[in-house]
């Protein structure tokens, strides 16, 4: 009779069996950041005029994108509101509504992404112009 938690006669995983289905997870999502990437040109007309240019360079290239947007691409949002002038300020929940929906998800969320984001060019997602 099957228990209310599950198979009893199911193994657990070693801790190395989890570390190899980790690894695993991490390259089908990035597999799927390039697949998406290659699928879909992102519209940047809909990011906020001030930051477009910096934030292009920064998805497409990998360029430092500065403090203001590594803060925001970070998830870091008291250091992005200290570092916003009045015009980023006012503008930030676009640009975050835009990262949210436009971007790879492998561009932002933490400090680890970013600082290893190189670019859809360097990830051989996209021609060199």
């Amino acid at each position: 009779m099957p228990s209310r938690w599950g198979n009893p006669d199911r193994r657990r995983k070693s801790f190395s069996e989890m570390l190899v289905d980790g690894e695993n997870h991490r390259a089908f999502i990035l597999s799927k950041t390039k697949e998406k990437a290659m699928t879909t040109k992102i519209d940047y007309t809909n990011c906020p005029e001030h930051v477009r240019d910096s934030l292009e360079l920064y998805v497409e290239e990998g360029f430092d994108p500065g403090g203001f947007l590594s803060a925001v691409l970070e998830n870091k949002l008291m250091e992005s509101v200290a570092r916003a002038d009045n015009q980023s300020l006012h503008l930030l929940s676009e640009l975050v509504r835009f990262i949210n929906w436009e971007l790879p998800g492998g561009c932002y969320g933490s400090e680890s992404k970013v600082k290893s984001w190189r670019g859809l060019q360097n990830m051989g997602v996209r021609n060199a112009n």
